[in-house]
């Protein structure tokens, strides 16, 4: 992946935040022109992305794209319209709420299979497991979050996927990705 450019971090972020604005008004998915915003070579490639809305320092709401072919400029457009209208565990944002509003973007890097799951980084690394018809993945610092040492880590990792705990000891296999932040707000919108 061909890195980006302070300048590309900042366009991506006018994206961001001109899509926010714009669903707001609209049920329709925006252009770039409709964002009266541009896309550099860098931000056309495609890459996984991770956005966060935080009101008062708290999490508002998030959506991400992992596995992609899309270009990254248009998952940050899509992850925005479903962290602000869609997402599964949180309540649509409001137009009065874009003053307490913080933004955060991530990069997710492509995810690349390892040989041992010892390789695993809890702290920096997300994990997928796969096994035939199962998949599952965790965001990195999600074992952190709730304290798991590797072990319970990959045995949840299982149970999210549909199998028994200990599976991934004798079958399936690990990828890791990691969140890269290329954009954090300090305060709001």
């Amino acid at each position: 992946m061909k890195e980006l450019t302070q300048q590309d971090k900042m366009q991506l972020a006018k994206i961001a935040k001109s899509t926010l604005t714009w669903c707001l008004g609209f049920d329709a998915t925006p252009t770039l022109i409709d964002l009266k915003a541009s896309a550099s070579e860098a931000t056309k490639q495609p890459f996984g992305v991770e956005i966060i809305f935080k009101k008062w320092g708290s999490l508002r709401s998030k959506s991400h794209t992992i596995f992609t072919q899309e270009p990254g400029y248009k998952n940050i457009i899509n992850n925005v319209i479903t962290a602000t209208k869609k997402a599964a565990l949180f309540e649509p944002i409001r137009q009065d709420e874009l003053q307490y509003l913080t933004l955060e973007i991530y990069i997710i890097t492509p995810p690349h299979p390892i040989k041992d799951h010892k390789e695993i980084n809890l702290s920096e690394q997300g994990i997928v497991f796969e096994d035939k018809h199962h998949e599952a993945m965790f965001l990195p610092g999600t074992s952190t979050q709730f304290n798991w040492d590797l072990n319970t880590t990959l045995d949840n990792l299982c149970k999210k996927a549909g199998l028994a705990p200990h599976h991934w000891k004798q079958h399936g296999r690990f990828m890791v990705f990691e969140k890269i932040p290329i954009y954090l707000e300090k305060n709001p919108l």
